[in-house]
């Protein structure tokens, strides 16, 4: 027996067992393989004339929208896997910049420098209310910084002026004692 009738003697007896289940049963499935190819075969008996209805359809025919259906949602959740990843980035970096720009505004108001701009307010959400609530906070800083320079600088010419009054004083009393200490001598 050669490799070719070896061949065609299994695949005989493959289709002569199926062909011995579509007579012995009215209705069912099986399968078999043909030249490398794989094959499902249904049949079903008809009532009226007790015919056999027999179809045979390539498993790969059968599989082909089921595959085409795999790999067009491979491709949808690799697309929406990817925007995903887009979107978060860029959320990620939008709340890093803004947290950025609160942690400089702070440090510098916490290092007393009062001259620089407000936080910019660019959402309206949780950071966007913490950011107005940081100018609102700087806004009411510094008018009572002003205010206290401004107080301060007054103190400071007042202070400036009583010391001159007070030297003038000094000198007046001076002047004063000597002309007491000379009555008192005449």
């Amino acid at each position: 027996i050669t490799q070719q009738e070896a061949y065609i003697t299994d695949s005989a007896s493959e289709l002569s067992s199926i062909g011995a289940a579509i007579m012995a049963s009215e209705t069912g499935t099986s399968s078999y393989k043909y030249n490398g190819k794989a094959y499902n075969v249904y049949y079903d008996t008809i009532d009226e004339n007790g015919w056999k209805l027999i179809i045979q359809v390539p498993v790969a025919e059968l599989n082909a929208p089921v595959q085409s259906l795999t790999l067009k949602l491979i491709i949808v959740c690799l697309v929406a896997l990817i925007l995903t990843a887009a979107v978060i980035t860029l959320a990620v970096r939008s709340l890093s910049s803004s947290l950025n720009a609160v942690k400089m505004f702070s440090g510098q108001l916490a290092r007393g420098n009062f001259r620089i701009d407000k936080v910019p307010v660019t959402s309206r959400d949780e950071l966007g209310d913490m950011s107005q609530s940081l100018n609102s906070m700087y806004d009411s800083n510094k008018v009572i910084i002003q205010q206290i320079s401004s107080h301060a600088g007054r103190l400071d010419t007042s202070a400036t002026n009583l010391k001159t009054s007070s030297d003038q004083l000094s000198v007046e009393f001076e002047t004063i004692k000597d002309y007491m200490s000379e009555v008192n001598e005449a």
